[in-house]
């Protein structure tokens, strides 16, 4: 061994025995050595769960923005479509058609408060009451009337949005 290569190796052995000994003690060896901190298991599911009734809760207020357009008279089907799926859409396109025929105009907006989201899996129910009293045809004058509770279901699609399967605007489940 050459005088150079024996002096390099000897000149190595305190910092190997360091780190062997370092390594080996037990002890974090400084602050790089330890691997961050995983996760909790509950955090994700929380905050993926707080996402999902996040976006349910925007698809929700998306589908009474396009109700709100539709029953002012102007039939849209590719706005709802956005929002809302099958029987939904089809319903919803034949009153605003009928409206349209018939030049009725829905004015103001329906009062939307006391919403409970509940996301289970690729399915979510919205929970509301609803007041209609700020929200009739134009010049008509109605007796106030209680908020009215309304049920609406959302689905999941394949692309991750959420849309109105099911409306029931008459015979909802929350407590007005």
């Amino acid at each position: 061994m050459s005088r150079r290569r024996l002096a390099a190796v000897t000149a190595t052995l305190p910092l190997t025995a360091l780190l062997l000994v370092a390594g080996c003690s037990g002890e974090p060896a400084g602050p790089f050595t330890s691997a961050p901190a995983a996760p909790s298991a509950s955090a994700t599911p929380t905050s993926t769960a707080a996402a999902d009734e996040a976006a349910v809760r925007a698809a929700y207020d998306a589908f009474w923005d396009a109700i709100v357009t539709t029953r002012r008279g102007e039939p849209d089907q590719e706005l709802l479509a956005g929002v809302a799926t099958g029987q939904v859409v089809e319903d919803e396109l034949k009153l605003a058609q009928y409206y349209a025929d018939h030049d009725i105009s829905i004015q103001g907006r329906p009062v939307v408060d006391d919403v409970v989201v509940s996301v289970d899996g690729a399915t979510a129910l919205v929970q509301a009451c609803v007041d209609h009293d700020g929200w009739l045809p134009e010049g008509v004058q109605a007796t106030p009337q209680p908020p009215r509770p309304t049920d609406v279901t959302l689905e999941r699609s394949d692309d991750g949005t959420w849309r109105v399967s099911r409306f029931n605007d008459a015979e909802g489940t929350a407590s007005c």
